[in-house]
């Protein structure tokens, strides 16, 4: 039981959004597209640039239809594959974000949708399908796909953790800290880990780091 309120953060850790954003593209040419698909090409990206307005001011819940008819426009545009499927996430809408899926069909190599998919499956929240096994195969698979995120290795750490295997989870917590250095979640868990084999010192130590990071960390605009 003392073990609760840590695994009720880490649930939390599992369902923040991760910084896995691209850039929106520019529309292309139409200069040499025949005239009966420009106006199709023109409808796609005012309607995906209203979908990006909404996105960005939070307004998931509207902005969902509106991805919607972009990809009757244009069914294989990635960014609107991925973000609807942010947007579907953060409305609780869970069996709807698995459509990260169909993103991976279009383009197998998307690390970011291992990413959210990986997310989605390790998130603890009400509704949400909780399956930690099949979280850490999509995490290893980003992993994978791009090695220079820290991202997916923080979220393995976490598992591990869950999991109860505090050795895998020293490894890649500490990978994480080595790569990115002010990394608010990796000093917390690696404080916690040192508590529970009883070195206090490194524990104070870790946990003082994830405070002093917090006080200048940007707040995240997901639930």
């Amino acid at each position: 039981m003392k073990h609760l309120t840590l695994l009720s953060l880490l649930l939390l850790f599992a369902c923040g959004r991760n910084d896995t954003e691209s850039p929106s593209h520019p529309a292309p040419q139409t200069a040499s597209i025949p005239d009966e698909n420009k106006t199709r090409i023109r409808r796609f990206w005012q309607t995906y640039q209203e979908a990006t307005r909404l996105r960005v001011q939070s307004a998931w819940s509207e902005a969902v239809p509106i991805y919607r008819k972009a990809l009757e426009l244009d069914p294989r545009h990635e960014d609107s594959l991925y973000y609807l499927g942010n947007a579907l996430f953060e409305t609780g809408e869970f069996t709807g974000a698995i459509d990260w899926q169909t993103l991976l069909e279009v383009n197998p190599t998307s690390s970011r949708a291992h990413i959210q998919l990986g997310t989605i499956y390790s998130c603890g929240a009400s509704g949400a399908p909780f399956d930690l096994d099949r979280a850490e195969r999509e995490f290893t698979l980003a992993l994978g796909l791009n090695q220079e995120e820290t991202g997916p290795l923080l979220k393995l750490g976490e598992i591990a953790l869950l999991k109860g295997d505090d050795a895998r989870a020293r490894k890649h917590l500490s990978a994480v800290d080595c790569a990115h250095a002010r990394s608010i979640e990796a000093r917390y868990l690696l404080g916690y880990l040192s508590w529970k084999e009883g070195d206090l010192p490194a524990a104070q130590t870790a946990l003082q780091h994830a405070v002093e990071f917090g006080r200048s960390a940007p707040s995240s605009p997901s639930a």
